[in-house]
Protein backbone atom coordinates (compact mmCIF):
# COMPACT_ATOMS: atom_id res chain seq x y z
CA UNK A 1 0.00 0.00 0.00
CA UNK A 2 1.67 3.16 -0.80
CA UNK A 3 1.71 6.42 0.84
CA UNK A 4 -1.36 7.94 0.45
CA UNK A 5 -3.60 5.00 0.45
CA UNK A 6 -2.17 4.23 3.81
CA UNK A 7 -3.18 8.17 4.94
CA UNK A 8 -6.67 7.34 3.04
CA UNK A 9 -7.86 4.08 5.01
CA UNK A 10 -6.39 5.79 8.29
CA UNK A 11 -8.81 8.55 7.26
CA UNK A 12 -11.73 5.79 6.92
CA UNK A 13 -11.56 4.64 9.97
CA UNK A 14 -10.87 8.09 12.14
CA UNK A 15 -12.15 10.84 9.91
CA UNK A 16 -10.53 12.97 12.57
CA UNK A 17 -7.30 12.48 10.28
CA UNK A 18 -9.06 13.24 6.99
CA UNK A 19 -10.06 16.52 8.31
CA UNK A 20 -6.30 17.40 9.90
CA UNK A 21 -4.72 16.72 6.27
CA UNK A 22 -7.30 18.80 4.43
CA UNK A 23 -6.02 21.85 7.31
CA UNK A 24 -2.85 21.15 7.24
CA UNK A 25 -1.76 19.18 3.80
CA UNK A 26 -0.11 16.02 3.21
CA UNK A 27 2.54 14.99 5.34
CA UNK A 28 5.95 13.91 3.28
CA UNK A 29 6.34 10.55 2.20
CA UNK A 30 8.90 8.50 4.38
CA UNK A 31 12.01 7.21 2.80
CA UNK A 32 11.54 3.14 3.60
CA UNK A 33 14.97 2.32 3.06
CA UNK A 34 15.41 3.86 -0.48
CA UNK A 35 18.22 2.54 -2.27
CA UNK A 36 20.65 5.19 -1.86
CA UNK A 37 19.79 5.91 1.67
CA UNK A 38 22.31 4.49 3.43
CA UNK A 39 22.58 0.55 5.17
CA UNK A 40 20.24 -0.46 7.83
CA UNK A 41 23.30 -0.35 10.46
CA UNK A 42 24.45 3.09 8.91
CA UNK A 43 21.03 4.23 10.07
CA UNK A 44 21.34 2.96 13.58
CA UNK A 45 24.38 4.15 14.09
CA UNK A 46 23.42 7.92 12.90
CA UNK A 47 20.32 7.44 15.39
CA UNK A 48 23.28 7.05 17.69
CA UNK A 49 25.12 9.86 17.27
CA UNK A 50 22.14 12.14 16.76
CA UNK A 51 21.00 11.42 20.31
CA UNK A 52 20.61 14.50 22.40
CA UNK A 53 21.73 16.85 19.65
CA UNK A 54 20.49 19.28 17.55
CA UNK A 55 19.69 18.24 13.89
CA UNK A 56 22.22 20.32 12.77
CA UNK A 57 24.84 19.12 15.41
CA UNK A 58 24.07 15.89 14.83
CA UNK A 59 24.66 16.12 10.86
CA UNK A 60 28.16 17.77 11.28
CA UNK A 61 29.16 15.09 13.95
CA UNK A 62 27.62 12.03 11.53
CA UNK A 63 29.50 13.53 8.79
CA UNK A 64 33.02 13.67 10.68
CA UNK A 65 32.02 10.21 11.57
CA UNK A 66 32.02 8.95 8.05
CA UNK A 67 35.23 10.87 7.08
CA UNK A 68 36.80 9.19 10.01
CA UNK A 69 35.93 5.65 8.89
CA UNK A 70 35.97 6.46 5.30
CA UNK A 71 32.70 6.01 3.90
CA UNK A 72 29.40 4.94 5.17
CA UNK A 73 29.22 3.60 8.38
CA UNK A 74 29.69 -0.44 9.36
CA UNK A 75 30.77 -2.59 12.25
CA UNK A 76 34.29 -3.25 10.92
CA UNK A 77 35.19 0.75 10.48
CA UNK A 78 33.81 1.90 14.14
CA UNK A 79 35.80 -1.52 15.84
CA UNK A 80 38.85 -0.51 13.61
CA UNK A 81 39.04 2.96 15.47
CA UNK A 82 39.60 3.42 18.98
CA UNK A 83 37.66 5.43 21.77
CA UNK A 84 39.45 8.48 21.70
CA UNK A 85 39.64 8.38 17.95
CA UNK A 86 35.79 8.69 18.31
CA UNK A 87 35.46 10.92 20.47
CA UNK A 88 38.33 13.06 18.63
CA UNK A 89 35.80 13.35 16.09
CA UNK A 90 32.87 14.66 18.69
CA UNK A 91 31.50 11.43 20.12
CA UNK A 92 31.20 11.57 23.67
CA UNK A 93 32.71 7.89 25.49
CA UNK A 94 29.41 6.72 26.20
CA UNK A 95 28.20 6.66 22.35
CA UNK A 96 31.61 5.36 20.94
CA UNK A 97 31.38 2.50 23.36
CA UNK A 98 27.68 1.93 22.42
CA UNK A 99 28.41 2.63 19.01
CA UNK A 100 31.18 -0.28 19.42
CA UNK A 101 28.96 -2.41 21.38
CA UNK A 102 26.09 -2.29 18.39
CA UNK A 103 29.23 -3.26 16.13
CA UNK A 104 30.31 -5.81 17.79
CA UNK A 105 26.63 -7.17 18.63
CA UNK A 106 25.92 -7.17 14.75
CA UNK A 107 29.13 -8.81 13.63
CA UNK A 108 27.69 -11.83 15.99
CA UNK A 109 24.79 -12.23 15.23
CA UNK A 110 22.74 -10.69 17.90
CA UNK A 111 20.56 -9.70 15.24
CA UNK A 112 20.06 -9.92 12.05
CA UNK A 113 18.59 -6.56 10.52
CA UNK A 114 18.09 -7.82 7.22
CA UNK A 115 16.18 -10.80 8.39
CA UNK A 116 13.80 -8.09 10.60
CA UNK A 117 12.13 -7.87 7.31
CA UNK A 118 10.21 -11.60 8.45
CA UNK A 119 9.28 -10.65 12.14
CA UNK A 120 6.03 -8.98 12.98
CA UNK A 121 6.22 -5.12 14.21
CA UNK A 122 6.35 -6.19 18.02
CA UNK A 123 9.02 -8.81 17.64
CA UNK A 124 11.12 -6.50 15.79
CA UNK A 125 11.39 -4.15 17.77
CA UNK A 126 12.17 -6.13 20.52
CA UNK A 127 15.09 -7.67 18.69
CA UNK A 128 16.16 -4.01 18.32
CA UNK A 129 16.22 -2.80 21.56
CA UNK A 130 17.81 -5.73 22.80
CA UNK A 131 21.09 -3.98 20.74
CA UNK A 132 23.50 -1.93 22.70
CA UNK A 133 22.38 1.60 23.17
CA UNK A 134 18.85 1.49 21.13
CA UNK A 135 15.74 2.18 22.73
CA UNK A 136 11.99 1.98 21.85
CA UNK A 137 12.06 5.30 20.30
CA UNK A 138 14.81 5.07 17.78
CA UNK A 139 13.68 1.10 17.88
CA UNK A 140 10.14 2.64 16.41
CA UNK A 141 11.66 5.15 14.05
CA UNK A 142 13.97 2.53 12.01
CA UNK A 143 10.73 0.70 11.83
CA UNK A 144 9.32 3.62 9.96
CA UNK A 145 11.55 4.79 8.27
CA UNK A 146 13.93 2.14 7.43
CA UNK A 147 11.76 -1.23 7.00
CA UNK A 148 8.76 1.62 5.76
CA UNK A 149 6.15 -0.51 8.40
CA UNK A 150 2.57 0.60 8.20
CA UNK A 151 1.92 -0.30 11.71
CA UNK A 152 4.38 1.74 14.62
CA UNK A 153 3.16 3.66 17.44
CA UNK A 154 5.95 5.63 19.04
CA UNK A 155 3.30 6.67 21.38
CA UNK A 156 6.84 8.00 24.19
CA UNK A 157 7.34 10.68 21.39
CA UNK A 158 6.11 13.84 22.93
CA UNK A 159 5.69 15.82 19.34
CA UNK A 160 3.27 12.92 18.68
CA UNK A 161 1.46 13.30 21.40
CA UNK A 162 1.65 16.91 21.18
CA UNK A 163 0.07 16.85 17.36
CA UNK A 164 -2.34 14.40 18.91
CA UNK A 165 -3.81 16.85 21.02
CA UNK A 166 -4.56 19.43 18.32
CA UNK A 167 -5.59 17.17 15.64
CA UNK A 168 -8.62 15.80 18.38
CA UNK A 169 -8.47 19.43 20.03
CA UNK A 170 -8.09 17.79 23.52
CA UNK A 171 -7.38 19.87 26.43
CA UNK A 172 -3.72 18.45 27.25
CA UNK A 173 -1.79 16.07 25.16
CA UNK A 174 -2.59 12.22 25.68
CA UNK A 175 -0.12 10.18 28.10
CA UNK A 176 2.16 6.76 26.55
CA UNK A 177 -0.51 4.96 27.68
CA UNK A 178 -3.47 6.86 26.77
CA UNK A 179 -2.04 7.16 23.04
CA UNK A 180 -1.36 3.28 23.18
CA UNK A 181 -5.28 2.52 24.33
CA UNK A 182 -6.66 5.63 21.59
CA UNK A 183 -4.80 4.23 19.10
CA UNK A 184 -5.64 0.81 19.01
CA UNK A 185 -8.34 1.59 16.31
CA UNK A 186 -6.02 3.00 14.02
CA UNK A 187 -4.34 -0.29 13.51
CA UNK A 188 -3.18 -1.63 11.07
CA UNK A 189 -2.58 2.39 9.88
CA UNK A 190 -0.81 3.48 12.94
CA UNK A 191 2.81 4.83 11.10
CA UNK A 192 0.53 6.95 9.13
CA UNK A 193 -0.95 8.21 12.23
CA UNK A 194 2.28 9.64 13.65
CA UNK A 195 3.47 10.95 10.24
CA UNK A 196 0.32 12.70 10.65
CA UNK A 197 0.81 14.15 14.10
CA UNK A 198 4.31 15.30 13.10
CA UNK A 199 3.14 17.12 10.15
CA UNK A 200 0.57 18.80 12.03
CA UNK A 201 2.57 19.85 15.08
CA UNK A 202 5.52 21.67 12.56
CA UNK A 203 2.62 23.28 11.01
CA UNK A 204 1.19 24.74 14.42
CA UNK A 205 4.01 24.39 16.98
CA UNK A 206 2.05 24.35 20.72
CA UNK A 207 3.08 26.94 23.01
CA UNK A 208 5.81 25.77 25.78
CA UNK A 209 4.60 24.48 28.88
CA UNK A 210 5.24 26.78 31.77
Amino acid sequence: MGHREELAALGAIEPSFADAIRTWGEPPERLRGRPGHGSRFASLARSVTGQQFSVASAAAIYGRVVDLLGGEPTPEGFLAHTETELRAVGLSGAKARTLQGLSRAILDGVVDLDALDDLPEDQAQAALVALPGIGPWTAQLFLMFVLGRPDVLAAGDVAIRNGIAKIFDLPVRPTEKELVVMAEPWSPHRTAACLIAWHVLRATPLPAEG
